[in-house]
């Protein structure tokens, strides 16, 4: 609504500048002494102004819709900066998560390996290591 103003306020700034030129013509010519050929010299000038006014208001309006396009044309570019600076970063963001993703998968496997060892060998020492069946509880012994 504030631009429709401005440009709205530009058109009248105009019609207004025309206006008092006119009216200021006219009392030049009602309130001077001046020659004759004077006075029609400012009678087809003011004629003139009344002609171009619907003009000017026109040209008036067009420039200030124009400079309200580029203004909105201005804050579309700063939010199409901003928008691909955000992408930039988000882009940044998911190299940095699949290089952890990645260190993270080597850490897992790892644990598996180790966790697979740690099986591994506690079947083997299971099976290696048998307490005595010689009645005594307290007597192990390592069959090899």
């Amino acid at each position: 609504m504030p631009k429709i103003m401005l440009c709205e306020q530009r058109v009248q700034a105009c019609a207004l500048l025309l206006k008092s030129l006119s009216m200021r013509l006219n009392q030049h010519i009602s309130h001077e002494s001046i020659s004759l050929d004077e006075e029609r010299r400012l009678v087809k000038e003011i004629k003139t102004l009344e002609k171009t006014r619907p003009r000017v208001s026109s040209k008036a309006a067009k420039q200030a819709k124009m400079q309200d396009i580029v203004v909105e044309r201005d804050a579309i570019q700063d939010q199409v900066k901003i928008i691909i600076h955000g992408l930039k970063e988000g882009k940044a963001a998911r190299s940095k998560i699949k290089v952890l993703g990645d260190k993270a998968m080597g850490v897992e496997s790892c644990y598996e390996l180790a966790q697979a060892a740690y099986s591994t060998s506690c079947c083997t020492r299971s099976s290696t290591w048998r307490p005595s069946s010689m009645g005594s509880s307290s007597m192990i012994t390592w069959t090899t």
